[in-house]
């Protein structure tokens, strides 16, 4: 995050066990009020070789040095 800006959460939360439901439980955890979350999709920085991972820090760079 301090680096390129990009925000990766990790849904197994130290359990191994990679579910949607950890990360809307721990959405509640951080008090987000009564909004009901729908995860409609996942990106894994490293899905296709980290290609996401590449993209957002290709954007940061482009938009901080042009």
């Amino acid at each position: 995050m301090e680096q390129y800006h990009v925000l990766g959460i990790d849904l197994g939360y130290r359990t191994g066990n990679y579910e949607e439901e950890n990360l809307i439980q721990r959405l509640h955890y951080y008090n987000s009020g009564s909004t009901d979350h729908q995860i409609k999709g996942i990106q894994y920085l490293t899905d296709q070789s980290g290609q996401a991972f590449r993209e957002q820090v290709l954007a940061y760079m482009e938009q901080r040095y042009g």
